[in-house]
């Protein structure tokens, strides 16, 4: 049984991948892949990322290339990479592509959409930067995490709230998997913008059965403060680590798994 499990994980790893070359000088430009890196043991091959990458802690130390916005390209070819890992597509990062291009530099996006593509994109790391066994171990892990999940019927409408003032929402597919594994939906539909304005009219006519913020309560005190005289019933507060939520990396199953306790020890208590 352990080496059909292993077969297929190695399986899985290859699917994803699509290649068996070993890089040894990494570049991540997005703080959730430079957390998989350490996750999967293959810290030594990461020789630069941007500003925002701070976990773990030894994170801080590396030379940093950008902000993540905005991208010295420069500075990202004077540490002669030989993988570039990115987020998504920017425009900014296109216009680099015939640049690494030319200097042999491979550029590979890491972008789950869903909380079980974590534990691949861990897979998919492991075979670039030949550390299988350790993603291997780690994917399980989070694999199993993620199945203990409560998943159940979504049943209650949350709003994530970007900003208080002006009212933004978030409308992400990973974070409304993550909303889904919880028991919620998200309040903004599907169509909706990545990050969606949201008025006080609409708030009033559609009421969100909770709100699901990074602020503390005191910040949030104004708009709960307009929206009490209207609501039949106070909307639940779920409250929620940015650095952790906000992040498709591997602090994000720990997200999950809070918010999910949170919303049962509501329901709990109702």
């Amino acid at each position: 049984m352990q080496v059909i499990r292993r077969w297929l994980l190695v399986s899985v790893a290859l699917l994803y991948c699509g290649s068996s070359v070993a890089y040894e000088r990494v570049i991540s430009l997005a703080p959730h892949i430079t957390e998989l890196i350490y996750a999967i043991g293959a810290e030594d091959k990461l020789i630069a990322t941007v500003n925002s990458s701070d976990y773990p802690p030894a994170a801080n130390q590396l030379p940093r290339v950008g902000d993540g916005v905005s991208i010295s390209a420069e500075a990202l070819l004077a540490y002669a990479p030989d993988l570039v890992l990115a987020w998504q597509p920017t425009a900014q990062l296109q216009r680099l592509e015939s640049v690494l291009a030319q200097s042999q530099i491979t550029l590979q996006y890491i972008q789950p959409q869903s909380l079980t593509e974590i534990p691949q994109a861990a897979l998919k790391l492991g075979q670039w930067l030949n550390r299988v066994e350790q993603a291997e171990q780690i994917s399980a892990e989070w694999q199993q995490r993620i199945a203990q999940l409560p998943a159940p019927p979504p049943h209650t409408s949350a709003l994530i709230l970007l900003n208080i003032a002006p009212l933004y929402g978030l409308n992400e597919p990973m974070l409304n998997d993550v909303l889904r594994h919880c028991g919620l939906y998200n309040w903004i539909p599907a169509d909706q913008p990545v990050m969606t304005a949201v008025t006080l009219e609409q708030l009033l006519q559609h009421p969100a059965q909770a709100l699901i913020s990074s602020d503390t309560l005191d910040k949030l005190a104004p708009l709960l403060q307009l929206l009490e005289p209207f609501y039949s019933q106070p909307p639940h507060i779920l409250f929620v680590n940015a650095d952790h939520f906000y992040r498709a990396g591997p602090r994000l199953i720990e997200a999950t798994e809070a918010l999910c306790a949170q919303v049962q020890a509501q329901n709990e208590a109702q």
